[in-house]
């Protein structure tokens, strides 16, 4: 009975500092989520590399490429590369990326999957 009470006690101190903290961290938490524009200087990530998933997929160096998280650790986002019709469809997307320049991909064309058999070598 006597672990029970100071279990109880100790939750309750735990609660009580926890609700103390100010609302400054919410805050800058906000401010680190909004997202960056990307601009015709912004930076490009490699794939496999981490990514802020929010931001706009011009931040990934390829024309294919997204920033995906992990289905459990949504914190672990990286730059990857999906099949070939998703790559196709975010190549669309990205033709205007205003830092395409970065990723030394000077075309604005998006080369069309084949999805036929006697392309498939079937």
């Amino acid at each position: 009975m006597k672990s029970l009470a100071i279990f109880f006690t100790l939750s309750l101190v735990l609660v009580l500092i926890i609700s103390t903290v100010t609302g400054e961290g919410e805050i800058s938490l906000e401010a680190a989520e909004t997202p960056r524009e990307v601009t015709w200087d912004t930076p490009c990530i490699d794939l496999g590399q981490t990514c802020v998933k929010g931001e706009s997929d011009c931040q990934c160096c390829r024309d294919n490429a997204v920033c995906s998280c992990s289905w459990l650790f949504r914190s672990h986002c990286t730059c990857q590369v999906f099949d070939a019709r998703a790559s196709y469809d975010t190549c669309l997307i990205k033709v205007n990326c205003p830092n395409r320049h970065k990723w030394d991909r000077g075309s604005k064309t998006c080369p069309k999957p084949c999805e036929s058999k006697h392309c498939r070598g079937k």
